[in-house]
């Protein structure tokens, strides 16, 4: 938009002080020729007009000036005798054609006003280029163009031409550029084209707009329906729109793919070990001396254990995926929600002499989905009741804020270095000291942490439209803090 208002108003700018100035050219150049035509004048006069004042036969110089104004230049002459001084020293002494005395004192005015006449008072020399506009006697209008003057021992000769600006000269002349009619229409007709390119320009914006705020309603809210098809108006989008609802519908299906893979591939792969834990069971009752035997039976439980746990971990890899292309959109109670969530926790936390601190405002709802945000809620708890120490305390609070609903969840344990600090959201990063990766998880079959879980919270966060940072508290232990938008 800046770009563009920018060229609408250079553009002008640019051309109009290029013609102006060939206009200037132009003007300069007709200016000349009219002088040149004055100074002939001035030239034929003088053997008249040296002649003594005495003899100078009015006639004759009536007869002369005739013969030189043409049909559209006028031609008149002051004097100023030898004897006099100053501007008002000067009076006309004959014209051609004829005009009244009032016209004669007007131009004698505009020549006293523009200082013409006090610049030849003094040595009545030196031609001189003029735009001085007048009203002539008939209505119309003139331009007096050049002075020529004649020195003479009589006095001081001025020839004056003057030219009718409609006949020879146009309207160029002595009045400001951008008041010519021409000028007008040019300036109507760029408007008339800034304004059609404005409104093209911004009908393209309104939709690309609605555009945007379609793709992130579709992304905070789900689609509910609409399409990029229903909400465009300019016709050469159209196939713009229908490859935007392709690629939404894609998604779409994808996340719809991708949940119902990890359903299948977690339910297939669970029914066997299932049957190896039964089978393991009557193995276990019945006993054996030989050692080797019961350690087997052992590995092979262990590894039962950790294989049944990392079909669970595949499945939520699946199902973060899919919420990051088809985000579950559900109004949810979220005070209710993580009232329930920390009831399950009672036995956990007197299990290890945990107190929770509780500050959470009721009736506050977010857009996402149950199992979406049970997993959110459950991994920051897990974590922060896993490394606090006996007798800490969890601090939970849930209230309302300018920047959205706020979710603080902070406990008391050994917090995280702060080169670690933005880790922690990394895929397979354990601030354990036991496991900083998925390698070591494998290792070693009774480690369950996998280094996924703060992964899963950020993404099903940033899923939903929602913003979350991990920071050291300044009494010890670490505060997550969680941003939801606001319905």
């Amino acid at each position: 938009m800046a770009l563009l208002f920018g060229i609408l108003l250079l553009v002008p700018l640019i051309i109009y002080a290029q013609f102006l100035e060939a206009d200037r050219e132009k003007q300069s150049l007709l200016l000349q020729s009219v002088q040149e035509q004055g100074r002939l004048t001035g030239q034929a006069l003088l053997p008249l007009l040296s002649s003594p004042a005495g003899d100078l036969p009015t006639e004759r110089l009536d007869g002369k000036l005739k013969s030189l104004a043409g049909p559209f230049a006028n031609v008149k002459i002051l004097f100023r005798p030898s004897g006099s001084t100053g501007q008002a020293g000067y009076y006309f002494v004959a014209s051609s054609p004829q005009v009244s005395t009032a016209q004669l004192a007007e131009e004698r005015e505009k020549l006293i006003e523009q200082g013409v006449l006090q610049r030849l008072s003094e040595s009545c020399s030196g031609d001189e280029q003029l735009a001085v506009r007048f009203s002539t006697e008939r209505g119309g209008e003139a331009i007096l163009t050049s002075i020529t003057p004649v020195n003479t021992g009589q006095g001081c000769w001025v020839v004056l031409t003057s030219h009718s600006t409609a006949a020879f000269l146009g309207e160029a002349i002595g009045q400001p550029y951008w008041n010519r009619p021409e000028v007008r229409i040019a300036a109507f007709i760029y408007l008339a084209m800034v304004v059609i390119s404005l409104t093209i320009f911004i009908a393209l914006w309104r939709n690309v707009h609605r555009f945007g705020k379609l793709a992130r309603s579709i992304g905070v809210e789900g689609r509910g329906g609409r399409s990029f098809s229903d909400l465009n108006r300019v016709p050469e989008l159209d196939p713009v729109a229908k490859d935007f609802d392709r690629l939404v519908a894609a998604l779409q299906e994808s996340g719809h793919n991708i949940r119902r893979a990890a359903e299948e591939n977690a339910h297939a792969l669970k029914t066997p070990i299932a049957i190896i834990r039964q089978c393991l069971e009557p193995l276990k009752r019945g006993g054996s001396d030989n050692e080797r035997a019961e350690r087997a039976v052992d590995m092979i439980e262990k590894s039962v254990d950790r294989l049944d746990a990392l079909v669970s971990s595949a499945k939520k890899l699946d199902e973060a995926a899919a919420d990051l292309l088809t985000p579950p959109r559900n109004e949810i109670d979220l005070s209710s929600l993580l009232h329930h969530i920390l009831a399950g926790y009672g036995e956990i936390l007197s299990d290890r002499d945990l107190m929770l601190d509780l500050e959470i405002q009721d009736g506050i709802y977010v857009l996402g989905g149950n199992d979406l945000l049970e997993t959110v809620l459950e991994n920051i708890l897990d974590n922060a009741i896993s490394f606090s120490p006996p007798g800490a305390r969890l601090f939970v609070s849930l209230r309302r804020t300018i920047q959205g609903n706020e979710l603080s969840i902070e406990d008391e344990g050994p917090g995280v270095s702060p080169e670690n600090l933005e880790r922690i959201f990394d895929r397979y990063y354990s601030n354990r000291p036991d496991q900083q990766s998925d390698i070591a998880a494998i290792e070693d079959p009774d480690n369950q942490h996998f280094g996924i879980g703060m992964w899963i919270v950020q993404r099903n966060i940033a899923a939903i439209g929602g913003a979350i940072e991990a920071e050291n508290r300044t009494e010890g232990g670490l505060r997550i803090r969680i941003i939801f938008p606001t319905i």
